[in-house]
């Protein structure tokens, strides 16, 4: 990677440790375990004490919310490059 990328998947990296934290705790958990950590729903269901369908939601809800806090950033960053 040359300088410039470095640099900005570090900005990136910021901006969307950001915008987890906004999220509320269970929903950063199961996108957390998910993500990042790789486990499946299943194994999230069991670690969280919940059910598959409620972490599926809880994931749906993570999505839907880190597109809210991370669209004006998406925005900016697609007109740089046109």
């Amino acid at each position: 990677d040359t300088p410039d990328k470095v640099l900005e998947k570090k900005e990136l990296n910021q901006i969307l440790n950001q915008a987890l934290s906004r999220l509320p705790l269970e929903q950063r958990q199961v996108f957390i375990m998910r993500e990042k950590i790789g486990l499946s729903f299943k194994e999230i269901a069991e670690l969280l004490n919940c059910s598959i369908n409620t972490a599926l939601g809880r994931m749906h809800y993570a999505i839907q919310n880190l597109r809210k806090y991370l669209n004006p950033y998406l925005v900016t960053f697609q007109d740089s490059y046109y």
